[in-house]
C-alpha cells in the first residue's frame, strides 16, 4: 500500500499515470479535473454593514473572494456562510446574493 500526494499549480486536466514494476494499473492513466477555488484566507470584507449599525436598519457588507494568488475569483458560485447572532446569542436572519 502507497499513499500519493501532490499539489496541483494550475487548473484544467491532468493526467495521472500509476505503474507498479513498470507495467500500468488497471485503468491508468487517471483523469483529474484540477479546478481553481477561493482561498479564504485572502478573502476580504468592505463596507458599512461591518462598522457603526442602527438597531432596525438594513447592514450591509461586501466579501471580496481572491485566488490563492491574491487576483479576484472571476466567477460565482461557490458555498458562501454568514452568521450573525446578538449578544444573547440569536441568531439574526441573513440574506446572501451571489453578485456573479
Amino acid at each position: 500500500t502507497y499513499t500519493v500526494s501532490y499539489t496541483p499549480v494550475v487548473s484544467g486536466p491532468h493526467s495521472i499515470t500509476v505503474t507498479v514494476s513498470h507495467l500500468p494499473v488497471l485503468d491508468s492513466p487517471f483523469t483529474a479535473h484540477v479546478e481553481v477555488h477561493p482561498d479564504p484566507r485572502k478573502c476580504t470584507l468592505s463596507g458599512p454593514g461591518l462598522e457603526r449599525l442602527s438597531v432596525l436598519l438594513p447592514a450591509h457588507f461586501v466579501v471580496k473572494s481572491l485566488l490563492p494568488d491574491g487576483t479576484p475569483f472571476p466567477k460565482g458560485g461557490e458555498p458562501l456562510e454568514v452568521a450573525v447572532t446578538t449578544p444573547d446569542v440569536t441568531e439574526v436572519p441573513v440574506k446572501v446574493t451571489d453578485n456573479d
